[in-house]
C-alpha cells in the first residue's frame, strides 16, 4: 500500500533528497537540472515543502518514496 500525504515542512530533506536524485536520474523530464537545484538553501526547500499542491508517498518498506506537484487551472469555457 501506497500512502500519498501533501509535504509539510518536516518533510524538507526527504523532499530535497528524492527530487535530487530524479533530477540526476532523469534529467530530461525536468525544466531545472540537478546542479541549480543541488545549490539551493534550507530556506528555499522549507519553501517547496509547505507550497500548495507538493506531495510525497510513502511505502512500508521504504519511506519516503516518491514526491509529486499539482496543480489547478480553471478551464475557460467558450461562448
Amino acid at each position: 500500500m501506497v500512502l500519498v500525504r501533501a509535504t509539510t515542512m518536516s518533510d524538507w530533506q526527504a523532499l530535497r533528497e528524492i527530487r535530487l536524485h530524479a533530477l540526476q536520474d532523469a534529467p530530461d523530464a525536468f525544466a531545472s537540472t540537478y546542479a541549480r537545484e543541488a545549490a539551493f538553501g534550507a530556506d528555499e526547500w522549507h519553501r517547496r515543502a509547505i507550497r500548495d499542491g507538493s506531495f510525497i508517498a510513502f511505502l512500508p518498506e521504504v519511506s519516503p518514496a516518491g514526491l509529486g506537484v499539482g496543480t489547478w487551472r480553471r478551464r475557460r469555457l467558450s461562448s
